[in-house]
Protein backbone atom coordinates (compact mmCIF):
# COMPACT_ATOMS: atom_id res chain seq x y z
CA UNK A 1 0.00 0.00 0.00
CA UNK A 2 2.80 2.38 0.92
CA UNK A 3 4.51 1.62 -2.38
CA UNK A 4 1.38 2.68 -4.33
CA UNK A 5 1.09 5.92 -2.39
CA UNK A 6 4.70 6.78 -3.21
CA UNK A 7 4.21 5.90 -6.89
CA UNK A 8 0.97 7.88 -7.02
CA UNK A 9 2.62 10.86 -5.34
CA UNK A 10 5.54 10.76 -7.79
CA UNK A 11 3.17 10.56 -10.77
CA UNK A 12 1.20 13.51 -9.39
CA UNK A 13 4.37 15.59 -9.08
CA UNK A 14 5.46 14.66 -12.63
CA UNK A 15 2.03 15.65 -13.93
CA UNK A 16 2.16 19.02 -12.18
CA UNK A 17 5.64 19.71 -13.59
CA UNK A 18 4.83 18.80 -17.18
CA UNK A 19 1.19 19.71 -17.59
CA UNK A 20 0.45 22.39 -20.16
CA UNK A 21 -0.13 25.81 -18.66
CA UNK A 22 -3.36 27.43 -19.77
CA UNK A 23 -3.03 30.56 -21.87
CA UNK A 24 -4.12 33.71 -20.04
CA UNK A 25 -7.52 35.07 -20.97
CA UNK A 26 -7.92 38.48 -22.60
CA UNK A 27 -9.19 39.85 -19.31
CA UNK A 28 -6.18 38.48 -17.40
CA UNK A 29 -3.82 40.12 -19.90
CA UNK A 30 -5.31 43.60 -19.48
CA UNK A 31 -5.63 43.15 -15.72
CA UNK A 32 -1.92 42.34 -15.65
CA UNK A 33 -1.10 45.67 -17.31
CA UNK A 34 -3.33 47.52 -14.88
CA UNK A 35 -1.73 45.77 -11.91
CA UNK A 36 1.85 46.18 -13.14
CA UNK A 37 1.67 49.57 -14.82
CA UNK A 38 -1.53 51.23 -13.64
CA UNK A 39 -2.86 51.39 -17.20
CA UNK A 40 -6.56 50.59 -17.64
CA UNK A 41 -7.00 48.87 -21.00
CA UNK A 42 -10.28 47.59 -22.43
CA UNK A 43 -10.57 43.84 -22.93
CA UNK A 44 -9.54 43.01 -26.51
CA UNK A 45 -11.13 40.48 -28.83
CA UNK A 46 -7.69 39.08 -29.69
CA UNK A 47 -4.15 39.23 -28.33
CA UNK A 48 -1.15 38.76 -30.61
CA UNK A 49 2.43 38.34 -29.42
CA UNK A 50 4.69 39.81 -32.12
CA UNK A 51 8.02 39.32 -30.37
CA UNK A 52 8.99 37.92 -26.99
CA UNK A 53 12.46 37.37 -25.60
CA UNK A 54 13.16 33.67 -25.57
CA UNK A 55 14.23 32.11 -22.27
CA UNK A 56 14.46 35.44 -20.51
CA UNK A 57 16.56 35.34 -17.34
CA UNK A 58 14.83 36.65 -14.21
CA UNK A 59 11.97 37.98 -16.34
CA UNK A 60 14.27 40.36 -18.21
CA UNK A 61 13.52 40.92 -21.85
CA UNK A 62 11.53 42.70 -24.49
CA UNK A 63 8.00 42.05 -25.64
CA UNK A 64 5.92 43.45 -28.49
CA UNK A 65 2.21 42.64 -28.52
CA UNK A 66 -0.96 43.84 -30.17
CA UNK A 67 -4.41 44.06 -28.62
CA UNK A 68 -6.98 43.77 -31.42
CA UNK A 69 -10.45 45.31 -31.13
CA UNK A 70 -13.41 44.67 -33.42
CA UNK A 71 -14.65 48.25 -33.16
CA UNK A 72 -13.14 51.63 -32.49
CA UNK A 73 -12.69 52.54 -28.87
CA UNK A 74 -15.01 55.51 -28.22
CA UNK A 75 -12.44 57.52 -26.28
CA UNK A 76 -8.97 56.97 -24.83
CA UNK A 77 -8.99 53.77 -22.76
CA UNK A 78 -7.65 55.61 -19.69
CA UNK A 79 -6.56 59.03 -18.53
CA UNK A 80 -2.95 57.88 -19.05
CA UNK A 81 -3.39 57.98 -22.83
CA UNK A 82 -2.28 61.17 -24.56
CA UNK A 83 -3.32 62.49 -27.93
CA UNK A 84 -0.64 62.26 -30.62
CA UNK A 85 -0.16 65.74 -32.04
CA UNK A 86 2.29 67.43 -34.40
CA UNK A 87 4.16 68.68 -31.31
CA UNK A 88 4.80 65.24 -29.78
CA UNK A 89 4.80 62.96 -32.85
CA UNK A 90 8.61 63.05 -33.24
CA UNK A 91 9.16 62.22 -29.56
CA UNK A 92 6.84 59.21 -29.74
CA UNK A 93 8.42 58.02 -32.98
CA UNK A 94 11.84 58.33 -31.33
CA UNK A 95 10.73 56.22 -28.33
CA UNK A 96 9.36 53.48 -30.60
CA UNK A 97 12.44 53.49 -32.84
CA UNK A 98 14.76 53.42 -29.82
CA UNK A 99 12.85 50.45 -28.41
CA UNK A 100 13.22 48.58 -31.70
CA UNK A 101 16.94 49.38 -32.04
CA UNK A 102 17.67 48.47 -28.42
CA UNK A 103 15.74 45.21 -28.76
CA UNK A 104 17.87 44.23 -31.75
CA UNK A 105 21.08 45.41 -30.01
CA UNK A 106 20.46 43.27 -26.93
CA UNK A 107 21.09 40.25 -29.16
CA UNK A 108 24.46 41.32 -30.58
CA UNK A 109 26.36 38.33 -31.89
CA UNK A 110 23.15 36.35 -32.45
CA UNK A 111 22.42 37.18 -36.08
CA UNK A 112 19.57 34.67 -36.30
CA UNK A 113 17.67 36.27 -33.42
CA UNK A 114 18.36 39.76 -34.77
CA UNK A 115 16.92 38.70 -38.14
CA UNK A 116 13.83 37.28 -36.39
CA UNK A 117 13.31 40.57 -34.56
CA UNK A 118 13.72 42.63 -37.72
CA UNK A 119 11.26 40.37 -39.54
CA UNK A 120 8.71 40.67 -36.71
CA UNK A 121 8.95 44.48 -36.79
CA UNK A 122 8.68 44.54 -40.61
CA UNK A 123 5.63 42.25 -40.66
CA UNK A 124 3.93 44.17 -37.83
CA UNK A 125 5.05 47.80 -37.92
CA UNK A 126 3.90 50.03 -35.09
CA UNK A 127 1.97 52.60 -37.08
CA UNK A 128 0.31 55.73 -35.78
CA UNK A 129 -0.87 59.06 -37.09
CA UNK A 130 -1.94 62.38 -35.67
CA UNK A 131 -5.11 61.89 -33.66
CA UNK A 132 -4.10 58.47 -32.33
CA UNK A 133 -3.17 58.00 -28.66
CA UNK A 134 -0.11 56.84 -26.72
CA UNK A 135 1.09 56.22 -23.21
CA UNK A 136 4.51 55.70 -21.69
CA UNK A 137 5.15 54.45 -18.16
CA UNK A 138 8.57 53.82 -16.62
CA UNK A 139 9.82 52.23 -13.41
CA UNK A 140 13.15 51.56 -11.75
CA UNK A 141 14.78 54.70 -13.08
CA UNK A 142 13.66 53.94 -16.63
CA UNK A 143 15.13 50.42 -16.68
CA UNK A 144 11.61 49.02 -17.04
CA UNK A 145 9.05 50.69 -19.26
CA UNK A 146 6.03 50.14 -21.43
CA UNK A 147 4.89 52.12 -24.46
CA UNK A 148 1.35 51.82 -25.74
CA UNK A 149 0.07 53.16 -29.06
CA UNK A 150 -3.63 53.14 -29.87
CA UNK A 151 -4.09 53.23 -33.64
CA UNK A 152 -7.60 54.43 -34.45
CA UNK A 153 -7.24 53.32 -38.10
CA UNK A 154 -6.63 49.66 -37.18
CA UNK A 155 -8.43 49.55 -33.80
CA UNK A 156 -5.27 48.11 -32.24
CA UNK A 157 -3.19 48.93 -29.20
CA UNK A 158 0.50 48.16 -29.73
CA UNK A 159 2.35 47.37 -26.51
CA UNK A 160 6.15 47.57 -26.31
CA UNK A 161 7.50 46.38 -22.97
CA UNK A 162 11.12 46.54 -21.82
CA UNK A 163 12.32 44.95 -18.59
CA UNK A 164 15.99 44.89 -17.63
Amino acid sequence: MKKWLIIGGCLGIVYLLFRPWPEPTMLEIVEGYEESWGIALPEPQRFEQIWATKNSAHGDGEWVSVLHYDAALPEPPSADFNLITAENEAVISSKVNRFMANTIDTHLGDEETQAEIREAFEKHPVEFTLGDYYFHQAKNGGDDYVIGIYSRASNNIYLLKWHQ
